[in-house]
């Protein structure tokens, strides 16, 4: 068999192509010319970015979560402080009777929990400038739920009434973070690329 070298069609031997003209003299091709065809790019050829979050930006988010972090520890502040002065006042008050040793022994968690609360202010005034210094996980630390259900109960079985206050403004802290988690995070990361540019670990 012949086949046309210009365009490739089948031809009888030594004829001229009826398509393209071409006079065919050469001996017969046992296969007509390949056309080259690219293969198909394997998976995704352009390694396309991440998509971008979205969000509503806050202006000056790290100031209000900063003061909303201190508003809740003078609130933790003043439900420790109360807390511990009643059991002390208590203490004094039943001292002088009878089978104040039990009642003394009952107001001991009591008196823990007002202590740890005044913790979790100390706490709070100290988180409250490392997040404007340094705003690295930031939605990791208010992202847990168990820690805040932990404090509800403890403040509910021995705090009272009061230190459930300090819990239900945690909550409402927490959804703010949440709330932000893509500006806060996109935060992090421009802060994180700051520290990395001028060497800081």
């Amino acid at each position: 068999m012949t086949f046309c070298r210009k365009c490739g069609i089948q031809l009888e031997e030594n004829t001229k192509c009826p398509k393209c003209g071409h006079t065919v003299d050469v001996a017969p091709q046992e296969n007509p010319p390949q056309k080259y065809i690219p293969s198909p790019p394997q998976g995704n050829a352009v390694n396309t970015p991440p998509p971008i979050p979205v969000y509503i930006i806050q202006p000056n988010l790290l100031l209000q979560l900063s003061s909303r972090i201190k508003t809740e520890g003078l609130i933790w502040m003043i439900i420790g402080l109360l807390q511990t002065v009643v059991i002390f006042g208590s203490f004094l008050f039943l001292a002088e009777y009878e089978g104040e040793k039990s009642i003394i022994i009952l107001g001991v968690p009591f008196l823990i929990v007002g202590i740890i609360n005044i913790g979790l202010a100390v706490d709070d005034f100290i988180y409250s400038k490392k997040v404007l210094a340094d705003p690295v996980g930031i939605v990791q630390r208010y992202l847990p739920f168990g820690r805040l259900v932990g404090n509800i109960i403890y403040n509910v079985l021995f705090g009272g009434l009061i230190g459930v206050v300090g819990s239900f403004y945690r909550f409402s802290l927490r959804y703010f973070v949440i709330s932000n988690a893509a500006q806060l995070q996109d935060i992090e990361r421009k802060h994180l690329a700051n520290r990395k540019t001028k060497g800081i670990q």
